[in-house]
């Protein structure tokens, strides 16, 4: 049995040897088997694939981490946009007076969640690549391979929008929410007294125009319930609800659909 193992390893190494040991002569014509090694890149794309993926290095908090992060839930991983450093006049702003930055670009995100009562899966309401705007105070903050990051929910994101800027055409509320153009505090009484703006500058307006609606609001069920109201109503909602967004110059302020308490 030993000898027949070697003869067969023999006839795959050198064919030749196949009469020595008493072999037909059509098995000489047999090609010797080469051995490859499959995990090994075929081409040179492959090659350069393969040493890019074993030279990427990726730290959180200047830690280095086996590999990139991968969030669960509906969490999304953001990298967080340049603060603003002049005006639209082009005037340098110091350090102290720079706009802080609450917008990001999605890096990675997760599946969604799971409805705590139906088991349901609500996915992820952004996507990789897509740039947010969220609140000022959401978020985790990290250092994610040396770039000032947000661990936030899509819960968080008040807009969505794509391009390097937000404007009118290329952004859309999140979920629920709607955007709105409110009212503006009146500057003079009924008879025509003007009020001083130290007056008015504490009023909150709490009215206005909607201009843009989310997709809506996600049930237990997977399925999403519509806005009750459109585009051009006129809304009231609640006294100090909502998140100012300044597009293009101009101020809006996004409320929740379920903080709206009337179409006027």
């Amino acid at each position: 049995m030993q000898s027949l193992l070697l003869a067969c390893f023999c006839l795959l190494l050198v064919p030749s040897l196949s009469f020595s040991f008493g072999l037909s002569p059509k098995c000489s014509n047999l090609v010797p088997l080469k051995f490859v090694d499959i995990t090994a890149p075929r081409s040179p794309r492959q090659l350069a694939l393969h040493t890019a993926l074993h030279a990427v290095k990726y730290k959180l908090d200047g830690n280095e981490i086996r590999g990139p992060i991968t969030p669960i839930s509906n969490f999304l991983v953001t990298r967080m946009k340049d603060s603003l450093t002049t005006t639209m006049g082009g005037i340098l702003l110091p350090d102290q007076s720079k706009t802080r930055p609450s917008e990001g670009i999605v890096l990675s995100a997760g599946p969604g969640r799971r409805h705590p009562h139906t088991g349901v899966l609500i996915p992820n309401a952004c996507k990789e690549g897509d740039s947010v705007l969220y609140g000022k105070f959401d978020g985790t903050k990290i250092n994610y391979n040396d770039e000032d990051c947000n661990l936030i929910r899509d819960d968080d994101v008040i807009m969505i929008y794509e391009g390097a800027s937000m404007t009118m055409t290329n952004c859309r509320p999140a979920k629920d929410y709607i955007l709105v153009e409110y009212n503006k505090p009146s500057t003079e009484t009924s008879t025509g007294i003007a009020i001083a703006a130290a007056a008015t500058k504490d009023l909150e307006p709490c009215s206005g125009t909607v201009v843009k609606l989310g997709e809506g609001r996600t049930t237990s069920e997977g399925k999403v319930s519509p806005c009750v109201f459109g585009v051009g109503d006129e809304v009231k909602f609640r006294d100090y609800a909502g998140q100012e967004v300044n597009i293009e110059g101009k101020e809006f302020v996004a409320v929740r659909m379920a903080e709206v308490l009337s179409v006027l």
